[in-house]
């Protein structure tokens, strides 16, 4: 019975096959649990209806048996069609969803590339298909089935507890780019009963698949740090937590950070538009504060120097001159300052955190965030386009309560880089 809810979890193993993942994924396997709880209550009620006691406990094909009783031949014969057509799909599935994971190791550098060769005219992993393929040829040959089947769902149990580990440690690591499409309830302790049932299940599987299992283990183990390990560079979700909890601190590694955004944008089918480019190498100003709205503009004028080659005495004057012709404060506590600059070609955003606010004369509330936009005339329809971004940005309920709770200036990149709004 266990075994026959493996299938669930192998649509994540294609993902990135998947349209629109965030809703297919949670609802395919939600679909798939309820379809088949439905089909195995309705055959078994049919089942124990049709044949007696006696029938049920000597019988090794009880639902074919039944059908016999009452449709005859043609039934039994439907029952076993229907039987080798269920084991062909499955063994399909299996191949599919596990040859994927080859083809992701060897994304990571984890195994040679020649695993993530394409196939030309299909586009499939060529390569993993026939590598999976041949294992569990060679699996099945070498092993006697019982303890072939004992030896898998011991692993499938093991997988599990990893992927409940997982999801407790990443969730609590509060990792910047960690943006889920679904939730699991009742977290942590969903999770937490899930990995201590599972592990009394591995126990029960019985001496002999457990050591096989863990002599699987160790090879693997074994190959990843003579083979794998030199091959890659990256950082733990686990040691991310240790680090969060042991310094105040938080910085997040880069490498990690790289995998999320991409998986991000695969995921969200996210197209980058030029103000994303923008925000990526933007200069941000995270600053305490509090401070007066000319001292304020008098940093950002250095920027605007900085990077336009205009001198920062215009820009400032540029600045002032622009507030009072109009202010700049378009809700309370938010800012937009926007000037147009001398010359062609030339547009700079600067997005900006103040926690204790920037005393603005035209304000009763202190400004704590702004975002300085700074263009040539010939950039005016992209200095109305970024307007319309950050608009839908900061119209957005969650906006305030995540720009002031990000621990950095990457943090506060990826809320701009990663939010709801139209591109």
């Amino acid at each position: 019975v266990f075994i026959s809810y493996g299938g669930v979890t192998k649509i994540a193993s294609i993902a990135e096959e998947t349209k629109n993942p965030k809703r297919t994924i949670p609802y395919g396997m939600f679909l798939a649990f309820f379809v088949v709880n439905i089909l195995y209550v309705a055959v078994v009620a049919v089942t124990i209806g049709v044949l007696d006691i006696k029938e049920l406990t000597t019988s090794l094909t009880p639902i074919s048996h039944s059908a016999l009783k009452f449709m005859g031949r043609g039934g039994e014969v439907l029952m076993a069609v229907a039987g080798l057509a269920a084991f062909i799909t499955t063994a399909n599935a299996g191949i599919l969803s596990a040859s994927r994971v080859p083809l992701a190791m060897s994304r990571d550098n984890l195994i040679p590339d020649i695993f993530s060769s394409l196939h030309d005219k299909y586009k499939t992993p060529k390569n993993s298909i026939l590598a999976t393929s041949l294992f569990m040829i060679l699996l099945i040959v070498a092993l006697d089935l019982k303890t072939l089947v004992k030896v898998a769902s011991t692993f499938m149990l093991i997988l599990f507890i990893l992927v409940n580990f997982a999801l407790i440690v990443v969730r609590m690591s509060k990792l910047p780019y960690y943006r889920p499409g679904y939730k699991a309830p009742l977290f942590p302790y969903m999770q937490i009963g899930g990995i201590l049932i599972y592990s009394l299940l591995v126990f029960e599987m019985g001496r002999i698949p457990v050591i096989l299992t863990f002599l699987f283990i160790l090879l693997i183990l074994i190959y990843y740090l003579t083979y794998a390990k030199k091959r890659i560079t990256r950082q733990s979700a686990l040691m991310m937590l240790i680090r969060k909890a042991a310094a105040t601190e938080f910085v997040a590694d880069k490498n990690f950070e790289a995998e999320l955004i991409q998986i991000l944008r695969e995921r969200d089918e996210i197209t980058e538009d030029r103000f994303d480019k923008l925000i990526k190498t933007a200069t941000f100003l995270d600053i305490e504060g509090p401070m007066d709205m000319q001292e304020f503009y008098k940093i950002v004028a250095g920027i605007i120097a900085k990077d336009s080659g205009d001198d920062e005495k215009v820009i400032y004057d540029l600045l002032l001159e622009r507030e009072k012709l109009h202010s700049t404060v378009v809700h309370p506590g938010i800012a937009i300052p926007h000037i147009i600059l001398p010359g062609l070609k030339k547009f700079i955003i600067i997005p900006v955190r103040c926690r204790k606010g920037i005393i603005h004369s035209t304000s009763q509330d202190p400004v704590k965030i702004a975002f300085v936009l700074a263009g040539t005339m010939d950039e005016r329809n992209f200095h109305l386009k970024a307007l319309m971004a950050i608009a839908q940005i900061i119209q957005d309920e969650s906006f305030e309560k995540k720009w002031f709770d990000a621990r950095n200036i990457e943090e506060l990149r990826s809320i701009l880089l990663f939010s709801g709004r139209k591109r």
